[in-house]
């Protein structure tokens, strides 16, 4: 398995331009599909400005059908930052004043993470980056285990580093307390930094690379992430899931790219895989947490302790879940754990999954209902929808340039995933009133 990721970032270096053309052009088509089919008939240009209004003031006489206030727009909010995010060029480094002496780089712990479970994953995952210690002197990688799992480990030629059934922190439970026994056995200095990975993980030189570029000279910053794509191992054999995955892409090219680039706030969260954090952050946040989005958790806490957010300019490379069931509970957890955060960020991550969620078919209810809005405020709507179109197709396109597929094949896969994309909403639908009736107990290892 060969990837390139410095070609792979080099197809972004346009991408903001590629990307307002493209939106501008998906929206002209689909205002005019809309019209076709009699879509518009929802919008009118002589609405006033008080039906924007209506839903704050209250007024009994505004309570009429869910489209006939323009509160409906507050649905595509979430697909607004990924408009943002892909407008915004991708810089080659984070833009921020670096030093002229480089910051200190002790070690850099590459740390896999596994319950011990999924024994290919972690056989493949190590198959590709065992070399990756040889980059630089100061690079260990080293394999955690949530349960002591180091017999199957012992031949595969990185640290095995197993959490006894002893350890008993206050709170971690599952992966957070494997992180929290790999911290306290790492003795991780202030200028140590850790790169995490999941079980399934492949990253490569260009990563490492990045990684100690950015712990050297991105002195502004203490904790970053990267763009993650979802092709490293039986990609598209299973074509739904694939394409709900694309949709993680997306996001990863749009809204966390704009948090972490733009920013510098975890508020969307982050991933608990290919991040990177410095020694100073992880002994002052720790992973003793109950969370079950552990990796939330910790950005909302290292952020309220000061420490801004950055972004790496690479790759990392995961599969996606291997069933539906599995998809779910994947899903359901992140849904009651993001719930269940303090505060407010997880809460509003919740909405916009549920807006991002019950907005593509927002547009048709109203059409059905007779409603109508502020011809603004539809053209607002048709942008969003018209940007979730775009983005997943660029996403398809970016991760299966990565993979090195075929042009037809490519075109195959952009029809599959906007057709999916609609089916994936729908299941979106389903993971959360799964999650608001039947909340996730604890941490469940899916298969990879």
């Amino acid at each position: 398995m060969t990837f390139h990721t410095a070609g792979t970032i080099g197809l972004l270096r346009y991408r903001s331009v590629i990307s307002i053309a493209g939106i501008t052009l998906f929206t002209y088509a689909q205002l005019r599909i809309q019209t076709l089919f009699g879509f518009d008939t929802i919008a009118t240009r002589t609405a006033q400005w008080t039906h924007w209004c209506s839903f704050l003031i209250s007024e009994p006489q505004f309570h009429r059908p869910l489209m006939r206030n323009t509160y409906g727009c507050f649905v595509f909010l979430p697909t607004f930052w990924t408009l943002l995010g892909f407008c915004f060029a991708i810089p080659s480094t984070t833009v921020t004043k670096i030093l002229r002496q480089p910051r200190e780089l002790r070690k850099l712990h590459i740390c896999l993470v596994t319950r011990g479970t999924n024994e290919g994953a972690v056989a493949r995952s190590v198959g590709e980056m065992r070399h990756l210690q040889q980059l630089d002197s100061r690079v260990k990688f080293s394999i955690v285990t949530d349960f002591p799992h180091e017999h199957l480990f012992c031949n595969i030629g990185v640290n095995v580093i197993s959490t006894p059934p002893t350890f008993r922190p206050h709170k971690a439970l599952y992966k957070a307390r494997a992180l929290e026994w790999f911290r306290i056995q790492a003795q991780l200095h202030e200028d140590d930094w850790v790169l995490h990975l999941d079980e399934e993980t492949i990253v490569d030189e260009h990563t490492i690379e990045a990684c100690i570029r950015f712990a050297e000279t991105e002195n502004s910053f203490d904790f970053g992430q990267g763009i993650i794509l979802y092709n490293a191992y039986q990609f598209w054999s299973h074509k739904l899931i694939t394409a709900a995955d694309i949709c993680r892409c997306r996001d990863d090219l749009g809204k966390f790219f704009l948090a972490s680039s733009r920013l510098h706030v975890p508020v969307f969260g982050v991933h608990g895989s290919f991040l990177l954090v410095r020694g100073k952050v992880e002994n002052e946040v720790g992973w003793d947490t109950d969370s079950l989005v552990e990796d939330f958790r910790f950005s909302l806490q290292a952020w309220s302790q000061g420490y801004r957010l950055g972004w790496i300019p690479s790759v990392a490379r995961e599969q996606s879940p291997m069933t539906l069931s599995d998809f779910f509970k994947q899903r359901r957890r992140w849904f009651t754990g993001m719930w269940s955060l303090p505060g407010m960020l997880g809460k509003l991550s919740c909405f916009q999954w549920c807006g991002s969620s019950f907005a593509a078919i927002f547009i048709a209810i109203g059409r059905r209902w007779g409603a109508q809005v502020p011809y603004w405020a539809y053209i607002f709507m048709t942008i969003c929808s018209s940007t979730e179109n775009y983005s997943l197709a660029f996403a398809c396109v970016f991760q299966d340039l990565d993979k090195q597929i075929p042009a037809f094949r490519i075109f195959k896969h952009v029809l599959l995933s906007l057709i999916g994309g609609t089916i994936v909403n729908l299941l979106d639908i389903l993971t959360v009133v799964y999650s608001i009736f039947y909340p996730a107990k604890g941490f469940q290892i899916i298969s990879k």
